[in-house]
């Protein structure tokens, strides 16, 4: 799924879009993959109960740099993918079985 970044997001409504069985969230975020607090923590918490979290940018160039909090959230940064590109590489890499965030980092950085 693909998580859009607004104004008045909250965790709750991070909540409500979820499908039972999610494995896998991109966040579409205000410049470099950027949330709210409230739904930075929902998303930490989510992956660490093993659900990807990929940070990405809706803006139209950049990239998604890793960040220093970007480990302990569990969170993985798209680099150069857009959000639609990241939601299909976060898909393929879930169906082939990989849920480490640290290996699925390793595809988004191209090794």
């Amino acid at each position: 799924m693909i998580l859009y970044a607004h104004a008045g997001l909250d965790a709750a409504a991070v909540s409500r879009q979820l499908a039972e069985g999610t494995r896998g969230i991109v966040v579409a975020g205000v410049g470099e993959g950027n949330m709210p607090e409230s739904v930075r923590q929902e998303l930490a918490r989510l992956a660490a109960r093993g659900i990807c979290v990929v940070r990405a940018s809706r803006a139209d160039e950049g990239l998604v740099d890793r960040e220093p909090e970007d480990a302990g959230n569990g969170f993985v940064a798209a680099r150069a993918l857009n959000p639609q590109k990241a939601r299909i590489l976060l898909q393929l890499l879930l169906a082939a079985g990989e849920s480490d965030p640290a290996a699925i980092q390793r595809a988004f950085d191209g090794r």
